[in-house]
Order: C-alpha cells, then structure tokens, then sequence
C-alpha cells in the first residue's frame, strides 16, 4: 500500500526538489471525535457564525527538510516524535533551480466510493492533470499532482478548481489561496488509524 509519505517521495525525487516544507497542527474534533471536516461544523440549514466563518490561520511553525532527509528517515522520525493530538501536514511550494514551484494539491469532499472515484478522475482531467495520485483521506479522498506549477499555474489551478463546487472543499481552498500555499495531512488522525493512501492514479 503506497500512503502520502510515498507520493511525496516520488515528486522530491523524480523531480529532484532541494527541499519541502512541513508543518504540525491540531485537527479541529480530535479530542471528541465530532468533527471530521469544515462541513461538519453546523447542521444541515444552519447558518454559520459569520466570525467563525471567516476566521483563518497560517501554518503555526513550519519545518524545511532537505531533499535527503525527506527521503530517509528524518522524515519518520518527525512523523513517529508527532504529539498524540496531532498530525503532519506537507506544504506545497518549494524552490526549483532559484525558483518558486508548487505541487498541486485538492482536498475533496466526495464521499469514497468507485461511482465518485471514476467522477474525481475525469474531474482532474477536465483540470488539465495528467499525472498525480488520488488517496483515501478517511470520509473523502485527497489529490497529489505529479506535475509542478509555477505560482501563477498553481493559482489558476485553485481558481478554476472551484468550479468543480460540489467535488472539492471550497472552503479549504479559499484558506489555501488567502496562504498562498496548499497544504495535506500525511499522517493518521482521529477516527481514522491510517495515512492517507493511494487508491488511484491518472
């Protein structure tokens, strides 16, 4: 079984990237387990808190590992010296003979199943990817692209994604956009005791 550790090895070192930029934090519900996703923060019909709704923060303290340290294994020992509430997340950009390059990233809200895996596929398509790695997250699936972008190609990327509203977590990306950066959990959270793995390819 290939996880998002794999996916991420595969795009350092195809693409012999200097380094990648991770970062630790607290998924909202961990303690309770009552919150696997933004959509799970009001019920059906309900209005969201429009201070809550708009209420947004940056990556807490960001850690940059060399291109090898990524691929042995300092990687898993930030991953195995991880609190017990918390998970790791990867960072999209990085730097590219001197200049700034992105790994495409979407985080999906369609429910897992062959019907919505064949959809996503054509989906991402439709985006203009031709290579990349889609993973059960746990309730939905995440989206690596094999292909870097420039920043403008990555904005573009997030822009257009959103017309596909009812396959990709808005909300997620307009955090994403006002960052500047996409960012995926590669580690196991609450309610779900494994890492993001790859269930497809395109």
């Amino acid at each position: 079984m290939r996880t998002a550790v794999d996916v991420i090895r595969r795009i350092v070192s195809a693409n012999n990237l200097p380094f990648l930029s991770f970062d630790v934090y607290q998924p909202k519900g961990w303690h309770d387990g009552t919150i696997k996703h933004f959509k799970d923060e009001k019920k059906p019909g309900q209005r969201r808190n429009p201070k809550n709704a708009v209420e947004h923060s940056g990556p807490s303290g960001p850690v940059t590992l060399r291109h090898e340290q990524i691929l042995e294994d300092d990687l898993n020992q930030i991953m195995t010296d991880l609190p017990a509430d918390s998970a790791l997340q990867v960072i999209s950009p990085t730097i590219l003979d001197t200049k700034v390059v992105h790994i495409p990233m979407l985080d999906i809200e369609l429910p897992p199943n062959e019907e919505n895996l064949s959809y996503l596929i054509s989906c991402l398509r439709a985006l203009g990817e031709k290579e990349g790695a889609i993973l059960l997250s746990g309730a939905s699936y995440h989206y690596y692209g094999y292909n870097l972008m420039t920043p403008d190609q990555w904005q573009k990327f997030m822009y257009k994604s959103l017309l596909l509203d009812e396959v990709v977590d808005t909300r997620w990306i307009g955090h994403r956009l006002l960052d500047g950066i996409a960012l995926l959990r590669i580690t196991p959270k609450s309610g779900y005791d494994f890492s993001p793995y790859v269930v497809a390819e395109i």
